[in-house]
């Protein structure tokens, strides 16, 4: 093949021989027929090869001619092969687009035989399942009617045979799931043990006892909704809801019955509802300790309640105290106080809880009222006028005094106060302080009374300064007097009064049968003794030397001054007696002749008994005290908060009976005198002021240190009395 091809390139030229394949392809030749040809050429002699072209160029004419002619004779032939050839291109044509169409046709064809196979496939199964259901209808029929059998039973409250449905029906799904049908009965189930579920814990929030809450909270228990620590929060929360619906319905306008039906309800219902929880939720069982969860105190959840509870109680105890009035807060506090002590019997004892609340209620009613009765003394300071008490002169007679013992003993108030009105209407505002304070006084209210009595006293006397300091530039010799006279009633008499009261409200025997500690200590500590010169501070530059203790001071500490009432007329008087009549005041204070006629006469009078009676003889020394060495040889009662005897503080006009005890004979006997008011202001100026502290002191201390007592009546007792002090 290469030699033929190398033979070819020796013939032509490179142009001619890169062109001969082309000329081959249209003269329809091959490179196999050129080379045959070649062949025969080779094989010619030298004679026919130059006549070779020649041969070539007349064959080439005859073949020419020979094809001219054919087609001159056979031209009819041609154009119906031309006519044939077209029809048969375009019938071709026809065929491929019907034969593209039936190919199209086919492919839907096996769609619609697939969809049929198909749907002839669901219909025979459907068939079959119908055959099946009609065989099986009864077993059906139950089936489909478990949502409706489990809604009755529901409603109707036979919740165990609802549990028994609600059971043979999860059985039916776990083994039958992939059912339909199953799948909705199982689901229409559900729905109703919802509503189930609703209903039980509707039934823990209506009244319900230990019975039944343990059926219902083992059908909560038997659902398997909750676990067991959300079951006992679902008890808890339920019974919480039914209880806060009992005490909403408690009428409110009445603050004490309310806190009365509040303390009713809450004892008996939350004893109840935490007997149930421990009945129902046991935290003993070793079984159930057992199966507890490490990581889960079920414990908490109870006392958490049960602390939350507590604290609801005592927010609103706290908002209806106020509210209380005083006579009716001892009852309430003796309410609260067995709540807590029946609550200890859960172990839950709150008892100390309530008692800061009841202190803060009482202290904050004794700083209302005494800050009031400030304010009232402020305004009377404001319009007082010592120029009414130098019209009175010296014909009235005032004297703090004892009555005689009588069946209806009082605490006595100084009646020499009217003579400065503003000192009365002070007097009286503390009492009635007193008066609310004694309904129920806590013993640690003793140090908080003292200093707020304290504070308001010296309010009182910068009061007393400032009205001096404004009206001294006006003051007549005799209004000077008065004042004067004035400030010494202020520091003696109504400071030893007011002493008096708060020694008989928090007595020391009443401390120490709180505290432990003994009556000496407490007095040794003055923890009800007010601080003297803390209240004269502001008035201290315009009070003279003090004056020694006066006989009426002696008789003010006696136990003979104080006297217990019988029960019977203490429940008969529900808060002490006013000190002062407003009126009666007024008309000392504003009329200019016929109380002065009036107070001439009771002076006269006064003036012709002292005159048959022997002189009070003066004392320049006093014994000293041993108050923690003295033993008592009496037995006292006690006066506590909640009892319900009372003291009665009043104010008494006439002449004073006081005693008077000559320390230097130990067996005398006390003597009963009347003395006369001017009497009174002349012994105070022939003692000291350094006389008279130690004897009120060891006095003080001598009566706080014995509790309240009937009055001697005899001079035996009387003797006995002052060995005692002694």
């Amino acid at each position: 093949m290469e030699s033929e091809d190398g033979f070819l390139k020796l013939v032509f030229s490179g142009n001619d021989f890169k062109d001969l394949s082309a000329k081959f392809e249209e003269l329809n030749l091959t490179t196999n027929d050129a080379s045959q040809y070649l062949k025969q050429l080779n094989s010619l002699g030298l004679k026919k090869l130059g006549n070779e072209v020649n041969r070539i160029a007349e064959e080439k004419t005859s073949i020419i001619n020979q094809t001219q002619e054919l087609a001159f004779q056979e031209y009819p032939t041609f154009i119906e092969t031309a006519q044939c050839t077209k029809e048969i291109f375009q019938n071709f044509q026809k065929v491929n687009q019907s034969t593209e169409k039936l190919t199209a046709g086919l492919t839907t064809l096996k769609e619609k035989c697939l969809e049929f196979s198909q749907t002839a496939q669901s219909l025979s199964t459907a068939r079959r399942l119908t055959s099946l259901a009609l065989s099986r209808h009864t077993q059906l029929l139950e089936i489909l009617e478990l949502p409706q059998l489990m809604d009755t039973c529901v409603r109707n409250g036979y919740w165990e045979e609802a549990l028994e449905l609600a059971s043979y029906v999860a059985r039916l799904e776990r083994k039958l799931g992939y059912i339909p049908l199953i799948v909705k009965v199982a689901q229409e189930v559900q729905s109703c043990t919802r509503l189930m579920l609703s209903q039980l814990i509707a039934q823990l929030r209506m009244p319900a006892q230990l019975p039944h809450c343990l059926k219902v909270v083992g059908y909560l228990r038997r659902m398997g909704v909750f676990s067991e620590e959300e079951i006992r929060l679902k008890f808890l929360q339920a019974r919480d809801s039914w209880f806060k619906s009992t005490l909403e319905e408690i009428p409110k306008e009445d603050a004490y019955q309310h806190i009365l039906k509040t303390v009713e309800l809450s004892r008996v219902h939350l004893f109840d509802i935490a007997t149930q929880y421990r009945a129902i939720f046991t935290d003993e069982d070793p079984l159930v300790l057992a199966n507890q969860d490490p990581n889960t105190n079920e414990s908490a959840i109870y006392y958490s309640w049960i602390i939350q509870k507590i604290t609801d109680f005592l927010e609103a105890l706290q908002s209806d105290l106020p509210k209380v009035s005083p006579s009716s807060l001892e009852s309430v506090f003796g309410q609260c106080m067995y709540f807590g002590l029946s609550f200890g019997r859960i172990g839950s004892d709150f008892r100390s809880l309530l008692v800061p609340l009841f202190s803060q209620v009482v202290y904050d009613r004794f700083v209302q009222s005494a800050n009031k009765s400030e304010a009232q003394f402020a305004e009377a300071m404001a319009s007082f006028s010592l120029a009414r008490i130098s019209s009175l002169g010296s014909n009235a007679s005032y004297s703090y005094m004892q009555s005689a013992p009588s069946s209806a003993d009082q605490i006595q108030s100084p009646y020499s106060l009217l003579k400065f009105s503003p000192l009365a209407e002070l007097c009286n505002g503390l009492i009635a302080a007193f008066n609310e304070l004694r309904m129920c006084a806590p013993i640690q209210l003793v140090n908080l009374v003292v200093r707020k009595l304290e504070q308001n006293l010296r309010n009182c006397s910068q009061i007393i300064a400032d009205f001096h300091r404004q009206e001294m530039g006006a003051f007549t010799a005799n209004e000077e007097l008065e004042f004067t006279k004035c400030l010494q009633l202020y520091r003696t008499e109504f400071m030893l009064y007011i002493q008096k009261i708060l020694q008989i409200m928090f007595s020391p025997a009443l401390i120490s049968a709180q505290t432990g500690y003994t009556p000496g200590e407490i007095v040794k500590q003055e923890l009800c003794s007010l601080n003297k010169s803390f209240i004269l501070d502001p008035i201290d530059h315009l009070l003279s030397k003090e004056e020694s203790l006066t006989v009426p001071d002696l008789a003010l500490f006696t136990s003979s001054s104080l006297k217990l009432e019988s029960q019977t007329e203490a429940k008969n008087r529900e808060e002490i007696d006013k000190p002062i009549d407003e009126s009666v005041a007024e008309r000392l204070l504003n009329n200019g002749t016929q109380d002065g006629e009036m107070l001439t006469a009771e002076h006269d009078q006064h003036e012709a008994e002292l005159e048959t009676r022997e002189p009070v003889p003066e004392h320049e020394t006093h014994p000293d005290v041993d108050v923690e060495s003295e033993t008592k040889t009496e037995t006292e009662p006690e006066l506590r908060p909640e009892s319900n005897e009372d003291h009665a503080v009043q104010f008494i006009i006439g002449d004073s009976e006081v005693l008077t005890i000559h320390p230097s004979a130990e067996n005398a006997e006390p003597e009963t005198e009347t003395i006369s008011n001017q009497e009174r202001n002349s012994e105070p100026e022939q003692e000291t002021e350094d006389c008279r502290e130690p004897i009120l002191n060891e006095i003080v201390a001598e009566h706080v240190n014995t509790e309240i007592i009937d009055g001697p009546s005899s001079p035996v007792e009387v003797e006995q009395e002052k060995n005692e002090i002694s």
